[in-house]
């Protein structure tokens, strides 16, 4: 994926990058691995929407990043995996608490383009924005 370096050259929140380079060292030193091309696709994302809160973030066994952002008082959840060269899996839950049959979901494979017309299609990019 080519970034914008405009976009690039924007600061991330501090704690962010301690997280993911913590994450990072940590699974060097547990002989694990991880995708430089999904780091590099979280915090653009991040930069790109400085506005967003701050998320829960992980590194998968599989050596991808992936990002949850909730909102605790109405129960809706964003999970975003960094697959890299600008791709995403992403899943969306509204109540996830509920029975089966009465959840909100949507999953699938985007890009870093269109996941927020996705996030403003499920009416849940508020869940990702700082209050």
């Amino acid at each position: 994926m080519n970034y914008d370096l405009n976009i690039m050259q924007k600061e991330i929140n501090p704690s962010v990058r301690e997280r993911i380079s913590e994450l990072i060292i940590d699974s060097i030193r547990h002989e694990g691995y991880y995708f430089y091309e999904s780091s590099a696709d979280l915090i653009y994302l991040l930069q790109m929407f400085s506005n967003f809160k701050i998320p829960d973030i992980f590194l998968l066994s599989d050596g991808d990043f992936q990002a949850i952002w909730k909102n605790e008082i109405l129960f809706e959840e964003i999970k975003i995996k960094f697959l890299g060269g600008g791709l995403l899996e992403y899943q969306i839950v509204k109540n996830p608490f509920l029975e089966e049959q009465t959840k909100e979901l949507w999953q699938g494979h985007t890009n870093l383009l269109d996941i927020i017309k996705i996030l403003e299609d499920t009416n849940t990019l508020k869940i990702l924005m700082k209050e």
